[in-house]
């Protein structure tokens, strides 16, 4: 099976205060629509990868791709909540997004880098925005300034 993050996944994973645990965010982060159930299993190792996937899928955060479009829930309303991102926004939102994955994620940050400038959505930017603080977090040059970056990031998006 493949999954796939719906509106809820993704705003899930940009949202400054989490509604998941460590290990179910975790499995949310690797959904995208292209790992099939095993390959996610390699990637993190948890015995219970298919408990924590039907967790998420019952709660609203992924689907089953082999269905044309996510299933409407609740958790869809909140996304309506979500600020909205004009061109202005988006343009500083990429810039500090493209400049700190230059500076700290170098050559591994390449593909992530092309990613971001192609997202024209606020829905595909928060997308990036969750790859890019997850790598950030993971680098060890860019694990100091992923927190203070995301903030000013979030803060954007409020204002």
């Amino acid at each position: 099976m493949i999954y796939q993050k719906t509106p809820a996944g993704i705003a899930e994973i940009a949202a400054s205060i989490r509604k998941l645990n460590f290990r179910q965010r975790q499995v949310l982060i690797l959904v995208d629509g292209k790992r099939n159930t095993d390959e996610l299993a390699l990637f993190l190792n948890q015995p219970n990868m298919l408990q924590i996937l039907a967790e998420l899928e019952k709660q609203g955060y992924i689907y089953n791709s082999a269905y044309s479009k996510p299933p409407v829930t609740p958790i869809q309303t909140e996304i309506a909540e979500q600020p909205s991102l004009n061109e202005a926004k988006i343009i500083e939102i990429k810039r500090i997004l493209t400049d700190s994955a230059e500076q700290h994620l170098g050559i591994m940050g390449r593909g992530l880098m092309r990613k971001i400038e192609s997202a024209e959505l606020g829905e595909q930017l928060l997308a990036c925005i969750s790859q890019w603080h997850m790598a950030m977090r993971e680098s060890r040059q860019g694990k100091e300034a992923a927190n203070a970056l995301m903030a000013r990031i979030q803060q954007i998006m409020k204002t």
